[in-house]
């Protein structure tokens, strides 16, 4: 910090002296002009403990001149002082920003020769030791929140005493950048907000809760939003405190309320009243950084910080409809119960407040139907048009990708295939651990599985050319499981019953192809006839489509899943549960190798027009592949969200040769509501509202009811629930969690997990 710096800080300082307390912050909101910088550095001074008569006494009091002289003489928070300094690797290049939390450069990684973002604490003299952990521990949570919308962080380390952390460096403008323009269109906050959630779940499911969210910590870049700065985020105490009670110091991670260090305009009450935080905090902030996004205006406001915490405690913001009237009933509903004053009131998971957004985001919405439709657009896919063409239904009218494709199986007069695909009467889409459908090469058929009203699994047949408007029900295809298409589309390969069939598409007649012979993670149909299939631990299976005996087709690196031919119909790819990687093999002996790793779990795959598709945390990506070269290229492109992943990595899609995409939002399972069953026959809901259960369990005592229930993810956790005064209690956060059962004194829980 310059001297110069100091004078104004001092003479603030003197200045603020002079003014009541109840004026002060007034005062100084007035003379900061915006510099909140400064006036953090004045408000130090002033909680210095010097009180004003000392200091008239003898001014300067000489505990002022002596922090001053002692800022002065290490003037190490000057912005852009370590320009051109090397920390370990990295060479700082610019100076970025200076937060609450340290300064941020942009820097090169000399080993990696890439940009990077660095940001790095000063080495301040009053620095207390909790600022460098909470610096630290900021590294720690980032490093292990792995999500497409949440900044990366690279690596961490202390140069000459100054810790610093390495980050993704990001291209963009802040949220609060943007919404200095005004209020943004509203499918453009709703996608942003869609994205803001998801990144929220991804914490809130590691334990981590943000309580900074606001439009500065978002950065908006071409290919979405990031979340930033998690340098006050805390972890949440054990699943059976209640938002309300005090804090615990000695739970993992746990931290005292600092109701200022929080930005109060978009602080939730109980932050700003010093007590205890969970994943509703998060909930009540995003709310306010929501509300700013469809209405241009802050939900609070005030000329002093005292003031719109007054607003934030007491007041409601004006109604979402008042200021823009544009904005449907159903939007303005959800984002006014996020703001809630009380948190029982508000969303309680962000999981749940993700499906409501993405319901409202979506276009003509699935509510269980498998579609096949264009994807809502966004500004990378406005830019990278050509790109867009690797799923030709999906972005882009299907005769107008083909041509650009120049694909020779694609006709002239081909339909446009972007509608919703219903079952017949009286079934529902088979929902378990399989994929249950599949699209034709040529895109104008669908085979699927679905379940009738007696609960036996059966496949079906829909044609899209207009031959029938009714789908066909292939007999002898019962317990069916796992469709998939020969290359000419004149078969449909499918397991029942431990066995692999075939059924031929134009006189539905079906053929055993092996016995004892089960998958429940895909397959896949090769030009020379060969299905590839995992057949459980272990590698992939081949057998021929005309019959004969199993053999192994993929062996070592823990089980295989998900197998999918190029187009040369001898090689083909597969994920690999153990490495986390999507792997490349050969029918004909050759050693299979890496292509790519994952950064979270295995997901289904697809495969066509040079292109990779895989999930990662419910996105559908599509990542570039070289047939010639076999190698990948480029990043993956984000083309879907709101596409489950669950066991065994199932995804439900299915990409066709000629383009167009089938995809299901559901997570499997089928919701039901739990019911008490009276003596007398009669049936009362014992949990208001359906969902998907995976196991209950009644305590010993009747009072507490154990179970585990799916979201929108996919993922299963258990819950409890008092059944006295509805009130749940999440125990499990990683999705993995079935069957609960309680042990005999009501105690304890046991449960499956994977």
């Amino acid at each position: 910090m310059t001297p110069e710096r100091w004078d104004a800080v001092e003479r603030l300082y003197h200045a603020a002296l002079e003014c009541g307390l109840d004026q002060r912050d007034r005062f100084l909101a007035s003379a900061c002009e915006g510099d909140e910088a400064l006036r953090a550095e004045v408000e130090s001074l002033l909680a210095h403990g010097l009180a004003a008569s000392d200091f008239l006494a003898s001014p300067p009091a000489d505990e002022l001149r002596a922090a001053i002289a002692s800022r002065l003489d290490h003037r190490v928070s000057a912005p852009g002082q370590y320009v051109g300094q090397t920390f370990g690797p990295y060479t700082i290049v610019t100076w970025l920003a200076s937060g609450g939390m340290g300064d941020v450069y942009r820097a090169v990684d000399t080993r990696l020769n890439r940009t990077v973002a660095v940001k790095v604490l000063p080495q301040q003299p009053w620095c207390d030791p909790e600022r460098q952990l909470r610096f630290r521990r900021e590294a720690e949570i980032v490093s292990n929140l792995n999500h497409p919308h949440i900044c990366t962080v690279h690596d961490i380390g202390v140069h000459d005493g100054v810790d610093y952390i390495v980050m993704e460096y990001i291209e963009g403008e802040t949220m609060q950048q943007c919404l200095a323009r005004g209020s943004l269109p509203l499918a453009r906050a709703l996608e942003y907000s869609v994205q803001i959630v998801d990144a929220l779940d991804k914490a809130h499911r590691r334990g981590v809760v943000h309580r900074d969210l606001k439009p500065g910590n978002v950065m908006i870049t071409a290919a979405g939003i990031k979340l930033l700065d998690f340098g006050i985020a805390t972890r949440m105490t054990a699943p059976t405190a209640r938002l309300g009670d005090a804090p615990d110091p000695t739970s993992h991670g746990a931290i005292a309320q600092e109701p200022a260090m929080a930005t109060p305009r978009y602080a939730s009450p109980e932050q700003l009243e010093g007590k205890g935080v969970d994943a509703r905090t998060d909930i009540f902030s995003f709310g306010a950084t929501a509300y700013e996004m469809v209405t241009g205006r802050a939900a609070f406001e005030g000329e002093t910080r005292s003031v719109v915490i007054r607003s934030v405690l007491q007041e409601e913001p004006s109604p979402i409809r008042e200021l823009a009237p544009a904005v449907p009933n159903a939007v303005a509903r959800t984002l006014a119960r996020c703001l809630a004053k009380a948190p029982d009131e508000r969303w309680q998971t962000a999981s749940d407040l993700l499906f409501e957004l993405r319901s409202l985001a979506a276009d003509n919405s699935l509510d269980g139907g498998v579609a096949m439709r264009a994807a809502p657009k966004s500004p990378w896919r406005e830019r990278a048009w050509w790109l867009a063409a690797v799923a030709a239904a999906v972005l882009l009218p299907l005769m107008f990708t083909a041509s650009r494709l120049g694909s020779d199986r694609a006709t002239p007069n081909a339909p446009d295939l972007r509608f919703d695909v219903w079952p017949e009467a009286d079934t529902a889409f088979a929902a378990s651990f399989d994929v249950p459908f599949a699209l034709a090469p040529d895109g104008r058929s669908l085979a699927y599985v679905a379940v009738g009203a007696d609960g036996v699994r059966r496949l079906w047949l829909r044609r899209f050319d207009g031959a029938s408007e009714r789908a066909q029900q292939i007999a002898g295809a019962e317990d069916a499981n796992t469709p998939f298409w020969s290359p000419d589309g004149a078969w449909v390969g499918f397991f029942s019953r431990q066995r692999l069939l075939k059924v031929r598409v134009s006189n539905a007649r079906v053929q055993i192809v092996a016995t004892h012979a089960a998958s429940m993670a895909g397959a896949t149909w090769g030009a020379d006839g060969v299905i590839l299939f995992p057949t459980g631990p272990g590698g992939l299976s081949r057998v021929s489509a005309d019959g004969g005996p199993m053999s192994a087709a993929t062996t070592g690196d823990g089980s295989h899943f998900w197998p999918q031919f190029i187009g040369d119909g001898r090689r083909f790819l597969y994920a690999a549960a153990r490495t986390n990687g999507i792997r490349l093999g050969s029918v004909s002996g050759e050693p299979s190798r890496l292509l790519m790793k994952v950064p979270l779990r295995i997901s289904s795959l697809g495969y066509t027009h040079g292109y990779i598709f895989f999930g990662q945390d419910a996105s559908l990506f599509a990542r570039a592949f070289d047939e010639r070269t076999l190698e990948v290229s480029g990043e993956p492109i984000e083309l879907l969200t709101g596409i489950p992943i669950t066991q065994l990595g199932r995804m439900p899609f299915s990409i066709s040769a000629a383009g167009p995409l089938a995809f299901w939002r559901y997570a499997g399972g089928t919701p039901a509501t739990l019911q008490w069953l009276i003596e007398d026959g009669r049936t009362e809901p014992a949990i208001e509202g359906p969902a998907r259960y995976v196991g209950f369990d009644l305590a010993p005592d009747g009072r507490r009811l154990a179970f585990s229930r799916r979201n929108v993810d996919g993922g299963a956790d258990v819950w409890v629930r008092d059944l006295r005064t509805s009130a749940e209690t999440r125990l499990t956060f990683h999705g993995f969690a079935f069957a609960p059962r309680w042990s005999p004194d009501g105690r304890r829980l046991a449960f499956t997990a994977t």
